[in-house]
């Protein structure tokens, strides 16, 4: 596995602990287990959809500037008390860096929490959130993107931080609290992200599946660079026994790979030419830095996934991985989002 920390990264030990649990918020500011925010183009406001209110995106822009909002009130309590927090945040294009990592896993988020249960932020946002800072800065209105947040138990930490780890991420910042038996340094698999990266022998793909504090299924995927192979294709269809629908991003230079149906469970595009529309909004693939993956059929089963990974040739030669959701209702605000005629036909040969 090769070492991907970012060029500063800060460790602090501190005896404070706050006995509160953590969770994900709302666009009202209560707890939710899950939510998911499609941040808008030009916007620093996301529609919004949760387990309490699944069926359809909440009526109100979440505004992501507010410091109790949906994003404010995890990151603003972090920043009064950092000495109570045990922080992880992963990156390939850190704050304050001029330019992203060309070789690293493009996964994106962190993981924060007290002595007991918290909350983990994956998204698509590059340079956010500054951890060294002092105060909650909202990411800055420009392309659209995808935040997820997910209230963890602290039982299920050790397992997610081994399938992000399997992610090659690039770790910028981390803290642990000292002398608490829950902290970072003291959890093997969470504190594994904070130091040197140990080699690690094929197979080079991980797969765990999770429950969020309400229960819900969250499948964690992680492939290595050295799996050299489309995730998508090679390893989530057939390991979900489903087919797949992909929005990931060509590069200026690099097609997507094809769609791929020659095997039982398909993995097919949507057309990087296309503009989708989340509720009432029309977003183009090159306004949007998200890349996500959902179930191909309908059902109970159905998943929704944020990915960290494109289906390029020269993405096989990174880490990838994905956060799977598995909640009918959710699946089909993002089914709306990708209809058949916007997918890419497969060819006669795969």
């Amino acid at each position: 596995m090769k070492l991907h920390f970012a060029w500063v990264v800060v460790l602090s030990y501190y005896a404070g602990i706050v006995y509160a649990q953590l969770k994900c918020k709302d666009g009202a500011k209560q707890d939710i287990d899950w939510g998911v925010f499609y941040v808008l183009p030009g916007e620093q406001k996301a529609y919004a959809v949760s387990n309490t209110a699944a069926d359809n995106w909440a009526n109100d822009k979440a505004n992501l500037t507010q410091d109790d909002g949906v994003l404010g009130g995890l990151l603003k309590p972090f920043y009064d008390a950092k000495d109570t927090y045990n922080i992880i945040a992963y990156n390939d294009f850190p704050p304050n860096f001029r330019q992203p990592s060309k070789c690293s896993s493009p996964a994106k988020g962190l993981l924060g929490y007290t002595d007991n249960n918290g909350w983990w932020l994956t998204h698509s946002i590059d340079k956010w959130p500054d951890m060294t800072g002092t105060k909650y800065e909202p990411p800055p209105a420009g392309g659209a993107g995808l935040i997820v947040c997910i209230s963890l138990p602290i039982a299920s930490m050790e397992q997610w931080a081994l399938a992000i780890n399997y992610q090659d991420p690039v770790v910028y910042y981390f803290k642990s609290v000292a002398n608490a038996a829950t902290s970072i340094a003291n959890r093997k698999e969470l504190n594994a992200l904070t130091i040197p990266a140990q080699p690690v022998y094929t197979p080079y793909v991980k797969m765990v599946i999770i429950e969020n504090i309400g229960g819900a299924k969250v499948h964690l995927f992680g492939m290595l660079p050295q799996g050299n192979q489309d995730i998508y294709s090679s390893y989530m269809a057939p390991v979900m026994k489903q087919s797949l629908i992909a929005w990931t991003k060509p590069t200026a230079t690099e097609q997507l790979i094809a769609s791929k149906c020659s095997t039982v469970y398909k993995v097919e595009n949507v057309k990087p030419d296309s503009t989708i529309t989340v509720k009432d909004v029309q977003i183009k693939r090159d306004q949007d830095t998200a890349r996500w993956v959902i179930s191909k059929k309908k059902g109970a089963n159905a998943v929704v996934c944020i990915t960290a990974g494109d289906r390029t040739k020269s993405s096989l030669e990174k880490g990838a991985g994905a956060a799977c959701i598995e909640q009918q209702k959710l699946h089909e605000l993002f089914f709306a989002i990708a209809p058949a005629k916007l997918l890419e036909a497969c060819s006669t040969s795969g």
